[in-house]
């Protein structure tokens, strides 16, 4: 178990290229990705999709409509991603898997 992170070391911008730490927790929700469809299928998805169908929803869309081009595609987004991070930490606690 990792430490839950705070929405400002969520959305921190600690690596040369500027990018969130919570970078690759977005795969979740991307249905065009193999990282995404990989993820989709851990038993924690699949119990945080089935408890919060309408922030998973909405997630699944947001991410459709990104600009993957950017770093800063999510930017809007971040506090609807920290509380899908706080909520999916219930299923699994553990940081390194959640920002796989």
């Amino acid at each position: 178990m990792t430490k839950e992170l705070t929405y400002e070391e969520f959305v921190g911008r600690k690596n040369k290229l500027g990018l969130p730490v919570y970078n690759n927790f977005v795969a979740h929700w991307d249905d065009n990705g193999f990282h995404g469809m990989i993820m989709r299928q851990a038993e924690y998805v699949k119990r945080f999709a089935a408890e919060h169908p309408q922030i998973d929803e909405g997630l699944r869309n947001l991410m459709k409509d990104r600009n993957s081009s950017s770093k800063d595609g999510m930017k809007g987004f971040e506090r609807q991603l920290y509380v899908a991070y706080l909520l999916l930490r219930k299923f699994n606690p553990d940081n390194q898997v959640l920002f796989g």
